[in-house]
């Protein structure tokens, strides 16, 4: 095949891939076609894993970048339409001298990506019909008689509920964390407001007192999770990435103290366990939890109702602009769906990268957590990192990369500020000097783009290759040569070495 040739089946290939893509935005993909043709051509006469190396070396530069951020980063590829999976483990479990290093066994703290873990329980529990989420959460518990909001709509985060003081400061007791979480009230509906709370509350809807609200609970999560999905590495432990010490638990499910990123205010022996943060995963079960969705396991219904927001075009929302409006100098979300973030293209879109389709869905966590589903391409990307990566945000840099730039670095602490004349709110986000809203992004955030356009690349790349050998070959050679594509690209990439092939 010559050159000239090889490049016309690149470009015939590159039209096809993206003509069945699903997406409203392929101007993000924009010199992808020229990176394939320069890689493709440059590697032609190369064995077929150093043509995949082209692809999976830049990649990887990318992995090593971002794992500067915290001691320990693990990420995960899938295209369930090609076959294409990449799995890759960085760095240790702390900064603390010859801790473990990250491995396919070490789970992260998942933070906020619990919500959408808490979410999916619900949404089949709905399913089978043991609970109907257009009720309100006082109609289903005797222990949340204030909150009359329907509980679709609590999770959709279409009302602001509060409680009579936080619940998440290290000082308070036991009792005084349950009195102010159970006397939660609704103080105004419609209001768009972000808050962990109404998942916090999830739980307590799976029993008539904490006590068996949380057996309830956390019995139904394990059943559904582990049993039935078959993701292993997932549950509620007492993990804490930040100490270098990792308490394993094999039981049923866990007894004693929970995990919680935000104060550790949860205790299996209070009768209290959180559905908004304490899980731990890993990035191959986010990668099972997101085949089981694309087999079905949700049905349609149930995936509109975890990716639509109550009113996303609400005018209440916008000035007389039309743009979006601040409320107590903090942005109002309405690209929530139920514990996900949606492709609305409005605010908050640096939490799914413009070019995944429209009906792709995200979970983020203050930790440096990020999954992303995109059932209709077949596509997903999941980083996991230890909590330093949700406390130490900063600017990194290498000879091909730079992630985060001076206006969307985010302050080490919160009431502290790096660029000068800003001022910073809640979470960490910053107000600038004119009073515009400095949007939240953390640095792994940046990772997005190549998470995406490595996956595309592979799929075109494969797919020209297989297309090469079937003209060059036939017979026995051309089974033997197909058999290596297949092998080439369906990799585990371990800390950067040599990739383990899985057969």
């Amino acid at each position: 095949m010559t050159v000239e040739e090889y490049i016309k089946l690149i470009i015939e290939t590159y039209e096809e891939v993206l003509r069945d893509f699903k997406t409203s935005d392929k101007s993000c993909f924009e010199g992808l076609l020229r990176e394939i043709i320069s890689e493709l051509i440059d590697s032609k006469d190369l064995s077929i894993e150093k043509q995949f190396s082209t692809v999976i070396d830049k990649y990887l530069e990318a992995v090593k970048a971002i794992s500067k951020l915290s001691p320990g980063l693990a990420t995960s590829l899938h295209d369930e339409k090609s076959g294409i999976t990449v799995t890759t483990y960085n760095g240790k479990m702390s900064d603390i001298p010859n801790d473990n290093k990250i491995s396919e066994e070490t789970v992260f703290d998942a933070s906020s990506l619990t919500k959408m873990f808490t979410a999916i329980l619900l949404l089949k529990k709905q399913e089978r019909g043991e609970i109907d989420l257009n009720r309100t959460f006082a109609e289903y518990s005797p222990l949340l008689k204030k909150i009359d909001i329907r509980i679709v709509d609590a999770l959709k985060f279409g009302a602001d509920i509060k409680t009579d003081g936080r619940v998440d400061i290290p000082d308070l007791t036991p009792e005084e964390r349950i009195e102010r979480l159970l006397n939660s009230y609704v103080n105004e509906r419609n209001t768009f407001i972000y808050s962990d709370i109404p998942y916090m509350l999830v739980p307590l809807l799976f029993g008539q007192n904490t006590e068996e609200a949380t057996e309830n609970y956390l019995k139904e999560f394990y059943e559904l999770y582990r049993d039935e999905l078959g993701l292993l590495q997932t549950g509620y432990s007492t993990i804490n990435m930040t100490g270098g010490i990792v308490e394993r638990y094999d039981e049923k499910y866990v007894r004693g103290r929970i995990y919680d990123p935000k104060g550790s205010i949860f205790a299996r022996e209070l009768g209290l366990v959180s559905g908004h943060a304490g899980v731990t995963t890993t990035p191959v079960d986010l990668m099972k939890l997101f085949d089981q969705l694309c087999k079905g396991f949700l049905n349609e219904k149930s995936i509109k109702i975890l990716t639509t927001t109550i009113q996303p075009h609400s005018v209440q929302l916008l000035d007389e602009e039309g743009k979006p409006k601040l409320r107590n100098n903090n942005p109002i979300n309405v690209n929530r769906g139920m514990g996900v973030y949606i492709n609305t293209k409005s605010l908050r879109t640096s939490d799914i990268y413009p070019g995944y389709g429209e009906s792709a869905f995200a979970a983020c966590g203050s930790t440096g957590t990020y999954s992303i589903f995109d059932i209709e391409n077949g596509i997903s990307a999941s980083h996991l990192a230890n909590s330093k990566s949700g406390l130490f945000h900063r600017w990194i840099g290498t000879e091909s990369y730079t992630y985060g730039d001076e206006n969307d670095m985010i302050p080490k602490y919160s009431g502290t500020t790096i660029i000068s004349g800003t001022k910073t709110i809640k979470d960490g986000a910053i107000i600038r000097p004119d009073g515009t809203y400095m949007k939240f992004v953390r640095a792994t955030n940046n990772f997005k783009k190549e998470e995406l356009m490595t996956i595309l690349k592979l799929r075109i790349i494969k797919r020209v290759l297989i297309k090469k050998a079937q003209i060059e070959y036939n017979g026995s050679e051309l089974e033997r040569v197909l058999k290596e594509i297949e092998e080439v690209f369906n990799c585990q990439i371990k800390e950067n070495k040599k990739a383990k092939r899985l057969r």
